[in-house]
């Protein structure tokens, strides 16, 4: 075992876990399964976003079609801009 390891923690682990409780349960995501999740999330609204539309392409009187389409419109475009920036930051 490496210097200044307890039981394959870090002693600084083990110090932030005392100085911090409410951190002691949690571990850290890895940037890979940030980046993993966020494309899942999109492919979801980009699958949800497009059968509403194609359901209201093929029958716009629908008025349940018609309150999707109108959720998807004003909804989702918010919720793509937010994960794209948050997910997939432009580094200068």
């Amino acid at each position: 075992m490496a210097p200044g390891h307890v039981n394959g923690r870090r002693a600084i682990d083990i110090d932030l876990a005392t100085s911090q409780p409410w951190r002691a349960g949690f571990s850290e995501i890895s940037p890979a399964a940030r980046l993993a999740f966020a494309k899942q999330v999109l492919c979801g609204l980009a699958i949800i976003a497009g059968s509403v539309m194609i359901a209201y392409g093929l029958n716009p009187e629908n008025s349940a079609l018609q309150a999707m389409f109108e959720f998807v419109k004003i909804g989702v475009p918010p919720l793509v801009t937010l994960l794209v920036t948050f997910y997939f930051p432009i580094k200068k």
